[in-house]
């Protein structure tokens, strides 16, 4: 009884070893980009928004549109929906 006590008491000291900390965790990423500022776009005709002029990359992305993979907190994200309208607008 005593050795199932000692190996159930060494697992459990073994596992808090595996478990971080909060406070030891890094801050997210906070995002550069200037999707905050146009929210008020959300909605609108795909023409309210004008890619020019930015000095940031941005990605204009229409259902069906392949896209890459890879994150960008500089880049702005402007997704299209089947309608012509602006679904959201994000960093990333």
């Amino acid at each position: 009884m005593k050795m199932k006590a000692f190996a159930v008491f060494s697992v459990l000291v073994g596992l808090c070893g595996c478990v971080q900390d909060v406070a030891d965790r890094p801050d997210p990423p906070i995002a550069s980009c200037s999707a905050e500022g146009l929210q008020h776009l959300v909605g609108q005709p795909e023409s309210a928004f004008d890619p020019s002029g930015f000095d940031e990359p941005v990605r204009v992305i229409h259902p069906g549109d392949a896209v890459t993979m890879d994150f960008s907190l500089q880049r702005l994200n402007v997704e299209i929906d089947a309608e012509g309208r602006i679904a959201a607008i994000r960093c990333g």
